[in-house]
Formats: C-alpha cells, structure tokens, sequence
C-alpha cells in the first residue's frame, strides 16, 4: 500500500508504527519536511524501528516498511530514543512501549498517558530511577554514581513490552497485547 501523507506530514510516525503490525508493506510519500523538524523523524523512525525487529527503509521520496501481520511475538526488546521529540515518544506507545522523556507530549498532547490507559486499555505505569552513591559496590570509584531502575507494578513479566531508555526520570511504560 502506498499512502501520500503530504497533507498530514506530522501524524506519519504513528501511521507507520501501525503499518509495523498490519500485513504487507507500507509506504509513505510526500514527507520530506520531516528530515528537518526537531530531528530527522524519517531516520529515527528506521532506525528504532529496525532496532526492535522490523524491517523498513528510508528511500529519498519517504519511508517502507513491511508489516508483521499481528505477529508481535517477532518483535524484539530494544532501547529506542525519542530524540526529545513528542510524536516519536507517542508513536511508540502504540505499539506499547516504555517511552523517555513523557512529559514532551505536553506540547500537543497534555492527556496522551491518561488516555492510552482510560480509552485503549493499556496499562501505563511510572518507572522510577534512583541515583545511588556507589560507594555500597564492590569496587567504589570515588564521585561516581550508579542509577538503579526500578519498575512500580512489574507490567512487562511474561509480555513482549519494549523498552525505551532515557536520562529522563519520568517514564512510562505500555505492554504489547
């Protein structure tokens, strides 16, 4: 299927986070204003999607990619980066993800979070990193510190959730159904 989002440059990420799990391949044209918004959102968007499994590429006039017909079990766990962009991070929670940097959804989308849990049913729950001093290790390097990630309410155990990493302390995380 070919899909001119010309009109709609901005919504092609969740467009092609969908097309990742539909059957057959995708493509999207008439998106070039992307490779010069927050970051290159067409080379984000191959390379974190590739990183959990799924191919797809970047030719000149957009984006492919080739779905898994529902087959989510192929998909692998990745960290994926946001590149501190909003509808990457929001892109993402679609296929069900833990996503850096949650709160620049703020910018369009203050409820985003809110709503992936109230009206598509995924769970969504905040994970907490905590810095600690690591003079408790082994071997203590002196000023270095150690963050130790903890998850409230372990969502992921026996899913196929994807994690997303951050330097941010405020996260989310969906699981894949």
């Amino acid at each position: 299927m070919e899909i001119d989002m010309e009109t709609m440059t901005d919504a092609f990420m969740t467009a092609i986070t969908l097309a990742a799990v539909a059957g057959g391949t995708t493509k999207i044209t008439g998106i070039a204003n992307q490779r010069v918004q927050e970051c290159n959102r067409i080379e984000v968007m191959v390379t974190e999607l590739r990183k959990i499994g799924v191919a797809c590429g970047e030719p000149s006039n957009g984006i492919w990619i080739k779905g898994t017909a529902s087959k989510t079990e192929h998909l692998k766990k990745a960290s994926i980066a946001c590149h501190n962009e909003h509808r990457i991070a929001m892109s993402f929670a679609v296929l069900g993800s833990m996503v850096d940097n949650v709160i620049i959804t703020d910018k369009t989308y203050p409820e985003f979070w809110d709503h992936v849990q109230m009206h598509l049913g995924l769970p969504v729950a905040p994970v907490i990193e905590e810095k600690i001093n690591n003079t408790d290790a082994a071997n203590p390097i002196p000023g270095v510190y150690a963050w130790r990630r903890q998850h409230i309410n372990d969502i992921s155990k026996g899913t196929n959730a994807l994690e997303l990493c951050t330097t941010e302390s405020r996260r989310v995380e969906a699981v894949l159904h």
